[in-house]
């Protein structure tokens, strides 16, 4: 256990509005990732951790391939009580990069440029431990800036103010680990580019479920339950956006190093989705302790 909760560390779903609820011919996924198998774990002690990301997803109807490399550094200092053991608040900035190539009328758009940046805060508080059982459960609020840029008409993530609460929880049982959202809540504001406002969004159950083949690696799966333009939706015209809903699944991995260092792998593959095009992805993400 102590090998592993040093160096499994927090991810947070970032951006998650300008993957589901613009259009897919304009905004590339930049900004975009799954609840790694290890996260929402605190770290071993206060400091700074950077976490630097790396994905690709592909859209199946217009053939999209979207490409994020993303620097997120993290600072962590004692909570409410002092109690480093028990208590533990975060302060996180996630400045994504991305480049989208995809069909266009007559021949391949590309585009490439910086994400929205997110900063987050978040809370940890240690409910249970045990010799055999741990449970870590956090609240954090996160909010995104209009900082999008792209070329040849195709954006990297949206425009437009977003903020989101999100709680989560990590918990171990021997050798059986679990990262699990029950629920993250998404007001998107409007696109100062495009003028659309996708408004209410939440992602449910968004969580990832291992089992620990070492004392440092865990294999397992990844899940989550998308839900966009739920109220509050304009396409830039007066009119409601079409609801969204996107369900995935794949395989997930976190491998923990004795330099306080963690490296997560998460493999999306789109098995439902309404009014959104379909797709694949990988997600890599490297985390250190200083």
């Amino acid at each position: 256990m102590a090998k592993l909760k040093g160096s499994v560390i927090l991810s947070l779903i970032l951006l998650l509005p300008f993957l589901t609820f613009t259009p897919s011919a304009a905004n590339a996924q930049t900004g975009y990732n799954p609840e790694f198998l290890g996260n929402a774990a605190p770290a071993p002690r206060p400091g700074f951790s950077p976490k630097i990301f790396f994905d690709y997803f592909n859209r199946n109807e217009i053939s999209g391939h979207d490409i994020e490399v993303a620097f997120e550094p993290q600072y962590w200092i004692r909570g409410f009580t002092g109690d480093k053991a028990n208590d533990y608040i975060q302060f996180l900035t996630h400045i994504p990069f991305g480049y989208r190539a995809q069909d266009g009328a007559t021949a391949t758009e590309k585009g490439w440029g910086l994400g929205s940046i997110n900063a987050n805060i978040e809370h940890f508080w240690k409910i249970y431990e045990s010799d055999s059982a741990v449970w870590h459960f956090d609240n954090g609020l996160s909010g995104a800036f209009p900082t999008a840029m792209g070329r040849q008409n195709i954006r990297i993530g949206g425009n437009s103010y977003v903020v989101s609460w999100f709680q989560e929880n990590f918990i171990k049982i021997d050798k059986l680990m679990m990262s699990i959202s029950p629920i993250s809540v998404t007001y998107v504001f409007q696109d100062s580019k495009t003028n659309i406002t996708p408004g209410l969004a939440l992602n449910i159950m968004n969580s990832a479920y291992g089992y620990m083949i070492t004392d440092s690696i865990a294999l397992g799966v990844t899940t989550s339950y998308q839900l966009g333009n739920l109220l509050g939706s304009d396409d830039g015209t007066g009119a409601r956006l079409n609801k969204t809903q996107r369900l995935y699944l794949g395989p997930a991995t976190c491998i923990s190093f004795k330099n306080e260092s963690s490296l997560q792998i998460s493999i999306m593959v789109d098995t439902f989705t309404k009014n959104i095009t379909r797709g694949q992805g990988v997600a890599f993400a490297y985390w250190k302790m200083f």
